[in-house]
């Protein structure tokens, strides 16, 4: 009993058990400064925070974190995967290599956020989002953004789907 109800919020803590829902808007544009990355998307976690240690120490204001990811990991091999990752930031903002800054452009997405340990995440939501596009007939039209917000252990993550 004491191991299924530990194992049970255990679930509920991870995220597993969190409702996934999708809204369908138009979002952004969205302004980032970022860092290329080639490799196993898990890594852009890395590539964020170095980014955000980065932007403290010039002392530049940024809100989350964000990754964006371009190429499919079934079709892909995972050492060839391209992503970037880094921070929201307000407007323009001029920043030294090996970061940059760019503009994501306002775009058509499905949408889900998920509360839970951000590793799980893709896990929980990517599978629920194919499920979410072919009930309402949509199709994947660009490279998926995932904007990490700032709090504790049991952080949120939201998905944004480029759709059509």
């Amino acid at each position: 009993m004491v191991l299924g109800v530990a194992a049970l919020a255990a679930a509920w803590f991870s995220g597993v058990l969190s409702p996934v829902t999708f809204t369908d808007r138009y979002e952004g544009p969205f302004f980032v400064v970022y860092e290329d990355h080639v490799g196993a998307y898990p890594l852009i976690e890395q590539v964020v925070k170095d980014v955000s240690k980065r932007m403290d120490d010039a002392n530049l204001p940024y809100t989350d974190g964000f990754g964006q990811f371009y190429d499919d990991p079934k079709t892909v091999p995972a050492d060839k995967l391209r992503s970037i990752g880094g921070v929201l930031v307000s407007g323009v903002t001029q920043v030294d290599s090996p970061m940059a800054f760019g503009t994501i452009q306002y775009d058509h997405y499905a949408i889900a956020s998920f509360k839970g340990l951000s590793m799980l995440g893709p896990s929980v939501v990517y599978p629920k989002a194919v499920e979410w596009m072919k009930a309402n007939n949509k199709t994947l039209n660009g490279a998926v953004i995932e904007i990490y917000k700032k709090g504790g252990l049991k952080k949120e993550v939201i998905f944004m789907f480029p759709i059509n």
